[in-house]
């Protein structure tokens, strides 16, 4: 460890890396906190670097934001600049909102979430590839200029730039930054990621096999894990929002108002029942049940637990349906929103999930929590 620290270390850093060790050697789990300022990330780089080096490891190193992810790549070239060993070699990740050339040129793709952006991330290489001079340009110079490639490999091996400063190489040169991300990864001893490339299971399965690598042979280090619990619970939520079913509205009045379950009810109508159902649910719970005929406000509530079970009993009563007729309901809305989303593809746009996220949100019993937002 002492070869691998870059700085003149304090006693309470000489006690962290210790017990750090401690940890890593008997394949344990720590958790520690400490002050801003006391040198936590490099304590941490220090002492798994030197284990995963020494026993053939790998390090996952998560964090919560941008600037985070930056000073865990500004400390690993400190401790690369002290020991020249060409073994450290670390890589920051970043999603495909921020890595997209494409994305960087337009807001709406941009705005796109994980799922939205890996759809048209999909199509536009499939273009790329079938079709000469349609598709992601970025992605077809990646394919075609293997030397260019080559050469940003190469430079990221030495320099190890941040994934703000790859990103801006690889838009000089008109390559895209994830496709040569995915490439390098696999050589990196230190990977630096969001915390979704960890906890959203689709995209750890996605790094795991770029990283070639099995579990076990990782160290994984989360930094500010306080963090975790408010954005578990943000990942694993389903949401149901007014504009969600506003955005609904006004898709079906561009691309058609089908019936569903069989005639049942159209799609707006669907969306707009729903609308007055949340719209009574938060008046109900957040602003306070009748009194008299008087709806009692309370001006300091901005949120309220919403019982299990509430939302779809009231669709079921309103609409005189079974709890079976409504799952129909929801399998229908979800084929709309992929001919949706296919419709959207072919003008080149990005394929929105409005209707897919609605579907999600559906449920059936879950425990709901209104927020004004």
């Amino acid at each position: 460890m002492a070869e691998l620290f870059p700085y003149v270390p304090r006693k309470n850093q000489e006690e962290i890396i210790q017990e750090i060790t401690n940890a890593v050697t008997k394949g344990q789990q720590f958790v520690f906190e400490s002050g801003t300022g006391s040198g936590k990330t490099i304590c941490v780089l220090a002492a798994a670097l030197s284990y995963a080096l020494e026993h053939n490891k790998r390090i996952i190193y998560t964090t919560r934001t941008n600037a985070q992810q930056q000073q865990v790549i500004h400390e690993l070239r400190e401790i690369k600049k002290k020991t020249n060993d060409t073994r450290i070699y670390g890589v920051g990740m970043q999603g495909r909102g921020n890595m997209c050339l494409l994305a960087r040129e337009d807001p709406e793709i941009q705005n796109g979430n994980s799922e939205e952006l890996s759809r048209f991330c999909a199509h536009q290489k499939k273009l790329a590839v079938s079709e000469k001079k349609k598709g992601c340009r970025y992605y077809r110079n990646y394919l075609g200029d293997k030397e260019h490639v080559q050469t940003l490999m190469e430079q990221a091996q030495r320099t190890l730039p941040t994934a703000e400063e790859f990103i801006e190489t690889c838009e000089k040169k008109g390559i895209c930054p994830y496709e040569v991300n995915k490439l390098i990864v696999h050589d990196a001893c230190v990977v630096v990621v969001p915390y979704v490339y960890v906890f959203d299971k689709s995209i750890r399965i996605k790094l795991f096999d770029w990283l070639a690598i099995a579990e076990e042979d990782v160290i994984l280090i989360i930094d500010e894990a306080h963090n975790l619990p408010d954005y578990l619970r943000e990942l694993f939520s389903a949401e149901l929002s007014t504009w969600m079913l506003t955005s609904c509205l006004m898709e079906a009045e561009q691309f058609g108002n089908p019936s569903l379950a069989d005639g049942r009810i159209s799609v707006s109508a669907f969306c707009k029942e729903l609308l007055d159902v949340v719209t009574v649910l938060r008046d109900t719970y957040v602003y306070g049940m009748l009194e008299g005929g008087i709806r009692k406000i309370n001006p300091d509530k901005n949120d309220a637990l919403i019982p299990s079970h509430e939302l779809d009993v009231e669709l079921l009563s309103r609409l005189k349906i079974t709890s079976r007729t409504l799952k129909d309901i929801i399998a229908d809305l979800r084929a709309y929103g992929e001919k949706i989303q296919e419709y959207k593809q072919k003008d080149g746009r990005l394929p929105g999930r409005i209707f897919t996220a609605l579907v999600c949100s559906l449920g059936f019993g879950q425990q709901w929590k209104w927020t004004n937002t």
